[in-house]
């Protein structure tokens, strides 16, 4: 649960939780070591040598500075600090500002870090639909105040999807903008439930039209049905799990919601003419040439 926070700089209203899952558990998943809401001032300032695990920050009101890498960065509303703890960094606020946290870990959570950084070409990101992230991550943590806890399932699932949210264009569509509010909202709903199945009413309903015709705009628009745009996405992103992790064939699969290991195989082979595995092995090879 979600408990009342007092350090230096940290002012009422802010709140943090702490975990502790099983060994299995984060042998298998990514995990949050805590999270919380903070409202702080001009007292406050993080320095870490480089000792902890992965932050993910996101500004909601005023402003954050942060100091990584040999470079300072700005962190307005609706942007993200994603930080590899690993590595020296120093943040702090010089008048006031409102975020919300957590790190995080689990088996190549730092790589996979590392690889957004990389892509994005800087720490802060600023999210195409910020208010979408925002409310994703505000819904999760709610459950830790108003309600008995949530789940460690729960917080692993919160963790991937905001990830793939952070995720530049792979093969992942994300240049969304082209397609009515109807589908735009449908495929952000997708990206929030990458970790599960999902069905056609469910996602019609979540855009409050009948699934005959959301299935038919949606089609009109995509060229895929909802489901095959859905399975196409989770694919997608197994792809740069795949290239960027060393997590099993497995455990990708079990991550992003397969039934099984044949599921996830089969999925993967329909769209990509070749088995997971394959697939990693060809990209290590073509790495180990460059």
């Amino acid at each position: 649960m979600l408990i009342a926070w007092h350090e230096k700089g940290v002012t009422k209203d802010s709140y943090i939780s702490f975990f502790r899952q099983s060994p299995v558990f984060r042998t298998y998943y990514y995990y949050m070591y805590n999270c919380g809401s903070f409202h702080v001032n001009d007292q406050y300032e993080i320095t870490s040598e480089g000792v902890r695990p992965p932050l993910f920050l996101m500004v909601s009101a005023g402003q954050l500075k942060a100091a990584y890498e040999g470079k300072t960065y700005l962190i307005e509303p609706d942007q993200v600090l994603l930080i590899n703890g690993e590595k020296p960094h120093h943040y702090w606020c010089e008048r006031t500002c409102e975020f919300l946290f957590f790190h995080y870990g689990g088996k190549d959570a730092v790589a996979m870090t590392e690889h957004l950084i990389e892509v994005n070409q800087s720490p802060v990101f600023t999210p195409v639909h910020p208010a979408c992230l925002y409310q994703n991550v505000v819904d999760t943590f709610a459950a830790l105040y108003y309600e008995d806890g949530a789940s460690d399932l729960k917080m692993s699932s919160l963790i991937y999807s905001v990830l793939c949210q952070l995720e530049k264009d792979d093969g992942i569509q994300s240049d969304t903008e082209r397609y009515s509010q109807a589908v735009r909202q449908a495929i952000l709903y997708m990206k929030k439930n990458i970790s599960r199945s999902i069905t056609l009413p469910e996602v019609a309903g979540e855009v409050g039209l009948s699934p005959y015709y959301f299935s038919r705009m949606f089609k009109k628009e995509t060229g895929s049905s909802p489901i095959d745009f859905h399975s196409s996405m989770k694919v997608n992103i197994a792809k740069v799990m795949l290239r960027t992790t060393d997590s099993s064939v497995s455990e990708i699969g079990r991550i992003l919601g397969y039934s099984s290991d044949a599921s996830f195989i089969n999925a993967f082979k329909l769209r990509c003419q070749t088995t997971p595995q394959k697939y990693r092995n060809a990209m290590a090879k073509k790495h180990r040439r460059k």
